[in-house]
Order: C-alpha cells, then structure tokens, then sequence
C-alpha cells in the first residue's frame, strides 16, 4: 500500500483509502444539495428586482454543488479500485483530488458571496429627512454607553476577530506601555472602581472602546450582579457634558428569573396618581438607587461638574431598570433624559405614560419582541393561539415544513383559501397601527433632543400634514387591546417612543434564502404609541430585532442614510 503522493508531499494515507471519507462526505452534500433545492423550489416568483441576480446565484451554486457531488464519486470509485498491492488502477486519483480541492474553494468563495449579501440585505435604509444628523449622532452616542455595560462578549460578538485582538492589544498595552495612558487634568474622581471584570481587564477595555472616554472617567463599573442589583456603569462624558449611568441588559439566569418577576407594583404615588411597574425591574431599580444615592456618588461627580447633565441608559432588562431609575432621580436631577433601547412592554402603568413623556425616550426597532411583551400581551397571545389550533385546517406536519421554510427566509406561495395564518390578527393589528401612522418631523425631533429641551408637549403631523398630539392615553376598551386581569393595572412601554420600522413587502422579503438585498427595503423613524405595543407581531426578525447589534445597525444606517 503505497502512500499517496498530492501536492508535492507524501502523505500517510494509501490512495485506497478514501473510499469511507469521500462516502460521508457525499452523503453530507447530497443532503445540502437536496435542501437547497427544495428552498429555491418554494421560492415561488416575486417582484424582486435583484430575482435574476438571485436565481443566478442559487442555480450557480446548486452547479458547483453537482459537479463536487459527481468529482467525489469517482474518487470513490478510484479509491476502491485495484488491490492493495497494486495501485496502478488508482494512478490517475491524485488529478482527480487536485479537481476536487479547485471546485472546494470556488464553492467557498462562492459561499462567501452569499454571506456578506445576507449580512447587508436588511438594512438597506433610505432615510428620511425628518430626522436630524445630530440627533441621530446622540442617540448612536448614548447607546453606544449601553453597549459597553454588557462587557467584553458583546464586543467580540459585534467586532468578530478583530474586536478579539483590539482587547488582547489594549490588555497589554495597559499592562506593558503605561505610557499609553492619557493623563488627565486635575479635578477628576481619585481613582476607577470595577467589580467583576477579568484578569486582563477586557470588559473595562470594551467600555473605553464603546464610548472612546479615558479610563480616568470611567468612575465606577460593575460587570458582575448580584440578586436584584444589575450590572451597571457610571462615567462622565465631556463631549456632551454629561453623566452617565448606564446598566446591562439580561445576560444571565438571575437576569432572566427578574424579568419573570413580572407583576405590577406601586413604585411611586405623585399627585394623587399611583405609579405601578414591573415588580422585579422596581427590586432592582430600588437596589441601584439606594447604592447610587447612599454612597453619594453622583453627589460627588456633580459637585465637580455641576453644569452637566444625567444621562440614563440601557437595553433590554437595563432600559426598564433606567426608566424606573430616572422616574426616582427626575425630582433631584430636573433636567436628566433617559434613553431606554428595547425596553420590556409591561414597565409602567398608564399613569406614569404623560409623566415620563418629558424625560424618557424609548427605541424599539422592527418587530421586536420584548417591547411588546407583557402579561396581558402574553395571556391573549395564549387565548388566541387556542382559538387557532381549534379553527387551524392544516396538518401538523405542513405547519412545521412551512415554518421550517419561512426558517430559512422564505415564504410558500398559497392560494388563498389555503391560508389558515396562524394568529391571523395581527395582520389586523398592523393595517390599523399604519392608518393612524404619525410622520416624525425634522423640528420635532431636534426639540426632543437638544439638550435646553423644554417640558412643553411636542406635537406631530399626520400624513395630511395635521397636527396630531401625541399625548392620547392607550384606549383602554379599544378591540384590539387585550384586557387585563380584575384588579392588576396594564403596564406599558415608558415615555415617547421612537419606532424604528423597516417599510417591506413581504414577496420582496422572502425572494431568497441568503442574498438578496432589496433596493425597495427602506426604514423610517416615527413617534410611536403606547398601544401600537400591546400584542406580538410574528415575523422572522421579531428575535433578532432585539439584538444589540441589530438595532446599533440600523442606528448606524440611519446615520449614514443622511449625509
């Protein structure tokens, strides 16, 4: 059994014996290329102006695919031809490799094509000039302190390797070039405290990268919680001359166990109004206050800079903890905002909407699902998805295969006494919350975030060019909004609401499985109302809208839309 001679190297395998490696391998992609044919055949035809550029694509791949499929074979059968001792059969197996390894890498980089059109295929944003350049700068640059509170794996998640080796870089310049450290003028807080990061400091680092402060004004950060005491960060921000505290969204067990804690309860009463909230975000909320407050610490920070300005700020979990913190702190800080990115739907009740209008400002993008989850959104997704299993026409089976497609990006053409949707009243939903749409204007947005920002109510215009004020409560026997218990108030998003939406027809949507960016995908900002967020809209972004990275992604278009 001679070794196999490939690539100018003797290897210490025989030629006859790749016959059980190249088998599963064919197996393997005789599979792939069964389920990438089965997804280009439920494509169906769209109105898609990229189609052709798409059923190139899928059919040049699913070529690549055969002839790898057919290459790999006739190794196999080489392999196997001969005898041990005798593999003057198998001569010719090493070109038959050398052909194999060239469709490989045509099909990687093929592959690749792929990848990076899917990474840029939904945020294909046309802005709309409603929206201020600055504004927009402001709001990338407060989230941006959001992002930092979530440490050093959210960094290399959104950077990918070159986020890893910027920390690995920055941890030994901190330990070896103290030199690289900026030195900081007098006046500043004696030194940083940080509870929770690791050995070599990555999540201080991911922090100072985020928000591109020093080190020196970092004051304190906590990347490690305790039972109803979230992870958080307090740092000054001279470019907009503020204070800002910023806390981390659900990234663990004990997290998610507060979430769940999700009954009203009252936090404040203020003008013979009770203010009820989310039961474990108040815990938590009253914890960060008391050590915040207790200890002085912002005290202390405004005492040296009293002219600047509280900034709240968080994701997920951290923006319902930050609404509920600046509800506590607006009587002592006057002129903090809070700005709270996917906040939780059920936070405040509807007492403390017209109450935190002036100082909270909440970002939702897409579908999102957790700015619309809540108890009532819950309790009437379940009464509603046994009202459809009972009237549903369609076989388990075909349930799950479609969703399976619809997995992937795509959506089976149905005719239409076929369709039995499953919670097919959101459809309703959507088409009144577009009928009442409100336009975002240019003069409006600009008041909401300057920072001399007055408490007066600000009004928007309807598509005729109406005025619309904005200041209307959630209609609580509305047919479209789930009624809550006997005695347990509703609880809603807090403040104004910036709506991120992605304008998308669904045939343009699902036309590919991996590649298709759609130059008709556009997004817009619009004020949003409390009770366009009571029910959920099932949609294959509805998860992934709640990502970190998504909504910086489609900030960051947005941004770049405008120049």
């Amino acid at each position: 059994m001679p070794a196999l001679v490939a690539f100018g190297m003797k290897w210490r395998i025989g030629s006859d014996d790749l016959v059980f490696p190249y088998f599963f391998s064919l197996l393997l992609k005789l599979i792939w290329f069964l389920m990438t044919s089965v997804l280009v055949s439920f494509s169906g035809k769209h109105r898609c102006y990229e189609e052709s550029v798409f059923k190139f694509y899928m059919y040049t791949l699913m070529c690549i695919q055969f002839l790898s499929c057919l290459v790999q074979l006739v190794i196999m059968f080489i392999s196997g031809a001969g005898t041990i001792a005798n593999p003057r059969p198998r001569r010719f197996i090493k070109w038959i490799i050398y052909l194999h390894t060239f469709i490989f890498v045509i099909e990687f980089l093929w592959e690749s094509v792929g990848i990076v059109w899917e990474k840029n295929r939904d945020f294909n944003l046309n802005l709309s000039k409603e929206m201020s350049d600055n504004n927009i700068e402001k709001i990338i640059h407060y989230y941006k302190f959001a992002m930092g509170s979530y440490g050093w794996m959210l960094y290399i998640y959104t950077k990918g390797f070159f986020g890893f080796l910027q920390l690995l870089a920055s941890s030994f310049c901190s330990i070896f070039c103290r030199c690289c450290l900026k030195k900081e003028p007098a006046g500043l807080l004696q030194h940083t405290s940080i509870e929770g990061d690791n050995l070599l400091k990555w999540s201080t680092q991911s922090v100072l990268k985020w928000t591109k402060i020093s080190k020196m004004n970092l004051i304190h950060a906590k990347f490690i919680r305790q039972a109803y005491c979230p992870a958080y960060i307090v740092a000054v921000d001279h470019i907009e001359k503020s204070v800002v505290i910023a806390i981390r969204g659900t990234l663990s067990v004990s997290d998610a166990l507060v979430d769940l804690s999700a009954q009203p309860s009252l936090i404040m009463k203020k003008n013979n109004a009770n203010y009820y909230a989310h039961q474990g975000m108040k815990d938590s909320t009253y914890s960060l206050h008391m050590k915040l407050e207790g200890e002085g610490m912002l005290q202390k920070i405004f005492n040296i800079y009293p002219s600047y300005r509280l900034i709240i700020t968080g994701h997920s979990y951290g923006a319902g903890v930050a609404a509920l913190l600046s509800m506590l702190l607006k009587p002592v800080y006057p002129n903090l905002h809070c700005y709270a990115f996917s906040p939780p739907g059920g936070l405040i009740s509807d007492a403390g909407i017209s109450f935190t209008k002036s100082f909270i400002t909440s970002v939702v993008l897409g579908t999102d699902l957790i700015p619309r989850l809540s108890l009532d959104s819950f309790q009437f997704f379940s009464k509603e998805l046994l009202h459809e299993i009972k009237t549903c026409k369609k076989p388990k089976f075909w349930i799950f295969v479609t969703s399976f497609v619809r997995l992937f990006g795509l959506k089976r053409k149905e005719s239409s006494d076929t369709v039995q949707p499953l919670l097919g009243a959101n459809e309703k939903i959507e088409n009144e919350r577009t009928g009442s749409r409100e336009k975002l204007t240019e003069k409006n947005f600009k008041d909401e975030f300057d920072s001399s920002q007055s408490e007066e109510e600000i009004c928007l215009t309807d598509s005729d060019g109406s005025v619309v004020n904005d200041t209307k409560e959630p209609a609580a026997n509305s047919p479209s909004v789930p009624m809550p218990s006997k005695n347990r108030p509703r609880l809603y998003l807090p403040g104004r609401i910036i709506h991120i939406e992605r304008e998308k027809q669904s045939a343009i949507k699902h036309c590919c499985c991996c590649c298709c960016k759609s130059s008709n995908t556009e997004a817009r900002a619009r004020w949003g109302q409390q009770s366009e967020f009571v029910h959920f809209l099932w949609d294959e972004d509805m998860v992934s809208d709640h990502l970190p990275s998504s909504l910086l992604e489609a900030l960051e278009s947005l941004k770049k839309e405008s120049l």
